[in-house]
């Protein structure tokens, strides 16, 4: 699972190139190998027969990345892409029934803990966090030993700990409005946050030893033989993909199909923190924080201002319910495009498309994004400090597809900056050496929308 970005993105294009040049360097048109069918519920279907090895590619491209995005739910079309792995009613569960309970009672408690957060402050928040890690800190070798992985127990240890102090350290006590303000005992609701935490570790460990078999999506599929499985987030789609052998396809159709219509997602408030550490290790990376904050800069208004990931602030706020209304809103069929290429009968794939994709309903279509970028009055200049080395980004508004003038710019990139013959490669990089690596030119931060 990954955002579009760097090596993955160029090698999930290199492969779609690879597979699409193949073909149509074998035929004259366009039309005469590329097969499109629809079915009533608006979802289409690209299928490129190819006999020459037994073997399929099967995508499901979903009309939805980060640029569908508003402000409090930055970073769900990623998080989302996340939870698709988690199985259905189908699959990843010995007894989906007896899962509910588990479910709804980690939302109540998960909802609680955003709540708590909330009320409390963030700038609270974070100095309680500190003062608990200083507690932690201190656990005896003993209790460290005991508790070892548990969060659950970690938490519950840490509450009982700061309950049982006689007296608070000045740096928590001598903070004006820290503690309590208007008769709000907010470190007590600290605590109640924790101890809501805790109960919902324990209740995830107890659901995942009685229920859930886990990555049963990703073992069905590789025990049958698959190759490159994946998904990928970008600012403009999101899409999920694997190699299979040819006779797997009905198996494609059932899984994907499925967890379509009815994925489950469970495990959802841990793996958000899987999404949140995501984050964390880009808050890290200089290129990363680099990439941001030009980006942000350098639109006011177009939706490619904000990272794909999101900012750390939507993360830790979204809980299941929006979640599962986002799946919804965005992951009907009349909002998917299946790409089928490999050892398969065109008339073949439409029967079991109508057969398992057939039935799931329609959703009200996706609203365009209509919200275009303003003109640029002046120049905008940022400066970014990290122990990196030195770094340069510099941007240019363009007009993009179908404006004409985008094909100009694309003949003038690779002029400027493709491969050891350009400009900037031959003058920057090896007469002058003013930099470390060859100058990149490209199109950014993706190529839908103001650019």
């Amino acid at each position: 699972m990954n955002r579009f970005k760097g090596t993955f993105f160029f090698i999930a294009l290199f492969v779609a190139t690879v597979v699409l040049t193949q073909t149509f360097a074998e035929s004259s048109t366009l039309e005469e190998k590329v097969k499109e069918f629809k079915l009533e519920n608006g979802m289409k279907f690209l299928v490129v027969q190819r006999d020459e090895a037994p073997v399929m590619f099967g995508a499901i491209v979903m009309n939805v990345g980060s640029a569908n995005e508003w402000t409090n739910v930055t970073g769900i079309s990623h998080l989302l892409e996340h939870m698709m792995f988690k199985g259905t009613k189908m699959l990843g569960t010995k007894n989906y029934e007896a899962e509910i309970p588990y479910i709804e009672k980690t939302d109540s408690l998960g909802e609680k803990s955003i709540k708590l957060r909330k009320e409390m402050g963030e700038w609270r928040f974070e100095i309680f966090e500190g003062f608990s890690k200083n507690v932690t800190s201190g656990f005896s070798g003993e209790e460290t030993d005991e508790i070892g992985a548990d969060k659950s127990s970690q938490n519950s240890l840490l509450v009982k700990k700061i309950r049982a102090m006689e007296a608070l350290p000045d740096s928590i006590t001598e903070r004006h409005y820290l503690l309590e303000d208007d008769g709000i005992d907010y470190l007590e609701m600290y605590l109640q946050y924790k101890t809501a935490w805790a109960e919902l570790y324990r209740l995830l460990a107890e659901q995942r030893e009685k229920y859930i078999v886990n990555n049963e999506l990703w073992e069905t599929y590789q025990n049958n033989g698959a190759g490159f499985l994946n998904a990928g987030t970008s600012y403009d789609f999101t899409i999920y993909f694997v190699y299979l052998p040819a006779n797997r396809l009905e198996l494609w159709m059932d899984a994907e199909s499925d967890r379509m219509d009815s994925p489950v997602f469970r495990e959802f408030w841990t793996e958000r923190d899987v999404v949140m550490e995501e984050r964390r290790l880009g808050e890290n990376d200089p290129d990363d924080i680099l990439s941001e904050s030009f980006y942000a800069a350098a639109f006011k208004a177009c939706p490619y201002k904000w990272p794909v990931v999101g900012w750390m602030s939507d993360i830790r706020t979204i809980d299941r319910r929006e979640l599962t209304q986002y799946h919804k809103n965005y992951y009907s069929p009349n909002n998917a495009t299946a790409v089928i290429v490999g050892d398969v009968d065109v008339e073949q794939v439409k029967k079991m498309a109508v057969k398992y994709f057939g039935p799931i309903p329609a959703q009200l279509p996706v609203a365009p994004i209509e919200t275009r970028e303003p003109e640029q009055q002046g120049e905008i200049r940022i400066k970014i400090e990290h122990s990196a080395s030195p770094k340069l980004i510099i941007g240019y508004h363009k007009p993009n597809y179908p404006n004409p003038e985008g094909l100009a710019i694309s003949v003038m990139i690779d002029i400027l900056g493709q491969g050891r013959t350009s400009r900037l490669y031959k003058s920057i990089y090896e007469e002058k050496e003013l930099t470390a690596e060859p100058p990149r030119v490209y199109v950014g931060p993706s190529e839908r929308y103001d650019n």
